[in-house]
């Protein structure tokens, strides 16, 4: 037979699934609801914890609420949306019975170890602690073999403080440690005795590895990149039948190139006469937008007149826009970094980050869906931060 206490118990079975998943995939906002929702069962066993073995056909409407309640957190958890999930934890919270006595959680931070983020780790608890005020009611956190009370205590949160030396990283993953919080109350007898009870929430605190990872940006723009190329101006005729020649034969440059002057050379297909007697170079006439070369060729009425046929050989260039990527270095990251990287407004980009676990992702927009960075871009800046903040 199925009672309320068989009920709470699968739930808490399940839950438990779910957080050993997420403890195994690092997704640390997850492991911390599902703590959460532990905490609320714990309250929940204690609340009831007279009815336990009510049968699930005769469920009062305040335990098939409670039951309904924690089943949709569970629900909502295994979608990893955890948004809202403290105030509807609160809500269910204020549904159990003797809600106004009992210790509840409703809520923690501090429980992330970052080891390069030096200091005492502070646990603060959130919740409802009507006796811890009164002498003896001091709440109690135990962690393997250290334990300490509550460093600062009000009705309505706990703080704890534990040395940073509890907690040995792991270099390439992430670490649970289990912990207690024992908090004291009071239970009336017949209205007029009191009893001293505790009532016990398990956490896990998390610690991080050394570092997260390293990455990598790389952009894409349009720019302009220098495009050469070989050419050639051929058939240049400098004649000498008639009259002396004395002239620049060249080309001009088309298509936005610009002639290498330094490049331009010329061989003979035609020669006729000597150098320095029928023909002389007189040099290279180049500029950036025209290739051609000066000669003079001279006209003897007797003996061999100056013929040349030339052709020029040279480079040329023009700046063209081609899509220019550049790769970054492998930039190192710390748990708290918060980074902001300007890069060109007309640039596509994309963030590799390689994880401390050896897992590499890309990011080409806006992203908070890895458990470590939160990426976001805006205008011509992008903005890293690492988790822990």
């Amino acid at each position: 037979m199925l009672t309320f206490g068989l009920l709470l118990n699968q739930l808490s079975d399940h839950l438990n699934a779910l957080i050993q998943q997420f403890q195994n995939a690092g997704l640390i906002l997850e492991v911390n609801a599902g703590s959460q929702i532990t905490n609320l069962i714990d309250a929940t066993r204690e609340a009831f914890k007279d009815s336990l073995n009510t049968a699930e056909s005769d469920l009062t409407a305040a335990q098939q609420q409670a039951k309904s309640g924690i089943s949709d957190l569970i629900d909502q958890l295994q979608t990893q949306v955890v948004e809202n999930l403290t105030t509807k934890l609160q809500q269910i919270a204020n549904t159990l019975p003797i809600t106004n006595k009992i210790p509840q959680v409703t809520s923690f931070s501090g429980n992330v170890v970052a080891p390069n983020i030096a200091g005492d780790i502070i646990i603060s608890i959130a919740g409802n602690f009507v006796y811890v005020g009164e002498d003896g009611y001091d709440a109690q956190l135990t962690l393997g073999d250290f334990t300490t009370p509550n460093k600062i205590k009000t009705t309505q949160s706990l703080t704890f403080q534990i040395p940073h030396d509890n907690f040995a990283p792991s270099p390439n993953s992430v670490s649970y440690v289990p912990f207690t919080v024992t908090i004291p109350y009071k239970v009336t007898h017949l209205g007029i005795f009191h009893s001293k009870e505790t009532m016990t929430f398990n956490f896990v605190a998390i610690v991080l590895p050394p570092a997260p990872g390293y990455y990598i940006l790389q952009t894409s723009a349009l720019g302009d990149t220098r495009q050469e190329i070989p050419d050639s101006c051929t058939g240049l005729i400098w004649d000498s039948s008639d009259n002396d020649d004395d002239a620049v034969r060249g080309a001009n440059m088309t298509d936005g190139y610009q002639c290498m002057t330094e490049t331009v050379s010329y061989h003979f297909t035609r020669e006729e006469g000597d150098q320095g007697s029928d023909w002389f170079d007189l040099g290279n006439a180049s500029t950036a937008t025209f290739v051609g070369w000066h000669f003079k060729t001279e006209h003897h009425g007797l003996g061999t007149s100056g013929k040349l046929t030339v052709n020029l050989n040279f480079r040329k260039y023009k700046n063209v826009q081609q899509m220019q990527t550049a790769v970054g270095p492998s930039t190192p990251l710390l748990w708290g970094d918060s980074k902001v990287i300007t890069i060109d407004p007309s640039a596509t980009w994309k963030i590799t980050f390689n994880q401390f676990n050896g897992v590499s992702k890309d990011y080409s927009s806006s992203d908070r869906s890895n458990p470590y960075l939160s990426i976001s871009s805006a205008g011509n800046q992008l903005t890293l931060k690492v988790i822990p903040q």
